[in-house]
């Protein structure tokens, strides 16, 4: 007798999936997958509405003015009927809501793009410095690195400049 998988074939993840989780994460899940792709549904108006939530038979949705609310409630049939059939989420209308729909919040780009940029010159001249305090040259690059991308962001100064080195005990 052979182990391994069953004969018939692997079961989708998505089978799996189907049973093992509650009817709330499951709505959950839909409700999320229809956030992501509400264009679908609301078309052009997308972007100045959003559903929030399934209150009983309706989904909640969040529109910027009392001008657009008006049009989803006019609509409400068909676009209930999509999310059904395309989402499985048991809804039969919406409820609007006037209020500020948050919108999709770009990535900013890095503050300090050329900031770890530095010469090879400035490179040794940092492990020059560090050379005779430690020995270990896996730290002594690291901390050479450190160094340099100091200097280049602080302007040529360095950590401990100004430091009486002196021992005195």
């Amino acid at each position: 007798m052979r182990r391994g998988r069953p004969e018939t074939g692997a079961l989708p993840l998505g089978a799996l999936l189907e049973g093992a989780l509650s009817a709330p994460v499951k709505q959950g899940l839909s409700l999320a997958d229809l956030t992501l792709k509400w264009e679908s549904v609301a078309g052009p108006f997308a972007a100045k509405s959003r559903p929030l939530r399934v209150e009983g038979d309706l989904l909640v949705v969040i529109v910027e003015s009392p001008a657009l609310a008006q049009r989803f409630r006019i609509q409400s049939g068909g676009m209930a009927r999509k999310i059904k059939e395309g989402w499985g989420l048991p809804v039969k209308g919406l409820r609007i809501i006037v209020g500020p729909v948050l919108k999709k919040r770009k990535k900013p780009p890095p503050r300090f793009q050329n900031a770890f940029q530095f010469t090879r010159e400035e490179l040794a001249a940092a492990k020059r410095r560090i050379a005779p305090f430690v020995r270990d040259e896996t730290i002594s690059s690291a901390l050479a690195r450190l160094l340099a991308v100091y200097g280049r962001r602080f302007g040529g100064t360095s950590p401990g400049d100004g430091i009486d080195r002196s021992t005195k005990e």
